[in-house]
């Protein structure tokens, strides 16, 4: 190591000359890290970035994200999130002896489902081929559970094909007369 308590002496055929003693501190570099490189949060969730910071401190630091500068605290609040927050966040971290390390993590924003398109009511005779059909948009993967007055579909009655965004009637009967909804 480097560190020490150091004097200068200079000598030549005229003499002696000594400095005063200097010390040399060796400190360990600044090391910014998040608990996990990705966080997911709800829509309108509340997420707070907290880093491991480890070196001398104090610390300055420095926040950014997908829509620019956010702040100089040593944790980062986002109160309410929504989908244009979703992205990149750094952390740029300072002290004395060092300047701007920084670490990154990942906001996902999780959407819950929403029907973009609902089924709609018919009137058809027996044996014909009907379905009924939605849409949903969100995050993630969507599951469908089509339901008949209230009781769960399954795969069995009618050709239904109860966990899609469609649920097919082939061929159409009396016994499938009733009341359908959908919960994803």
């Amino acid at each position: 190591s480097s560190a020490g308590t150091y004097v200068l002496t200079a000598t030549n055929s005229a003499g002696t000359a000594t400095s005063a003693s200097y010390v040399v501190t060796v400190v360990d570099p600044i090391t910014v890290s998040f608990s996990s490189p990705t966080v997911t949060a709800n829509l309108a969730a509340s997420v707070t970035f907290t880093p491991t910071i480890t070196g001398p401190s104090p610390y300055t630091y420095s926040w950014y994200g997908p829509n620019g500068s956010l702040g100089t605290g040593a944790t980062l609040t986002l109160p309410s999130v929504s989908q244009t927050d979703a992205g990149t966040y750094t952390l740029y971290v300072s002290n004395a002896y060092q300047n701007s390390v920084g670490a990154t993590v990942q906001l996902v924003v999780s959407a819950p489902p929403i029907l973009s398109a609902q089924p709609t009511s018919f009137t058809d005779i027996a044996g014909a081929y009907h379905n009924l059909f939605v849409n949903a948009v969100g995050s993630g993967t969507i599951t469908y559970q089509w339901k008949k007055d209230g009781a769960v579909l399954n795969n069995t009655a009618s050709g239904t094909s109860a966990n899609y965004n469609y649920l097919f009637f082939y061929p159409l009967m009396d016994a499938d007369a009733g009341t359908y909804s959908v919960t994803l």
